[in-house]
């Protein structure tokens, strides 16, 4: 598994960052060395900052930009199911002799990842907010930022990537993780 996305903060200006590659050395702020959060990994009061994850099925993508529904069999295979439509006429067939490597070679894999920060939804207060949710990703991360009155929950679309961990951010109580 890849190594966990981490984040820094600094006690004076509360900046909070992320560093692509450490090289390292100690990350300085204001002055003095920046902290490293340590994410929450589980709920202990009334508040609920755990990120809660939805995964949609995964789609393909075709080379005109057509979404299909996708299902995985045995062997690499997958079940494509393709809408073509003749004048007024649209019918479906299966393609299950396509492996996935064939698929990659015309298009690609997408997925939609839905993150509500709590069971219940979190405050979103300009006293206390979420401030953004962090996707890591296989292959990288995407990141939403949230404002006072937003509502706590960010959708994302993955291509040809696999969710790892969300983190959620609160002006109050810190960073909080779920490992998927």
């Amino acid at each position: 598994m890849k190594e966990s996305r981490k984040f820094y903060f600094c006690e004076h200006c509360k900046k909070v960052i992320s560093i692509l590659e450490d090289p390292g050395v100690d990350t300085v702020c204001c002055g003095d060395v920046m902290k490293e959060l340590v994410p929450h990994t589980k709920e202990a009061g009334n508040e609920k900052h755990l990120p809660v994850v939805s995964l949609s099925e995964k789609f393909f993508l075709d080379c005109e930009g057509i979404v299909h529904p996708m299902q995985e069999l045995e062997d690499g295979k997958i079940d494509v199911v393709c809408e073509l439509s003749t004048d007024k006429e649209a019918f479906s067939r299966p393609m299950q002799e396509i492996t996935k490597t064939d698929l990659a070679d015309v298009a690609a894999q997408e997925q939609k990842v839905t993150v509500d920060v709590g069971s219940v939804p979190h405050p979103m207060t300009q006293e206390h907010s979420i401030q953004w949710v962090y996707l890591q990703t296989k292959n990288g991360g995407q990141r939403k930022i949230f404002k006072p009155g937003d509502k706590p929950q960010a959708v994302f679309v993955m291509y040809d990537d696999e969710p790892v961990a969300v983190f959620s951010y609160c002006n109050l109580h810190g960073l909080w993780k779920t490992e998927l």
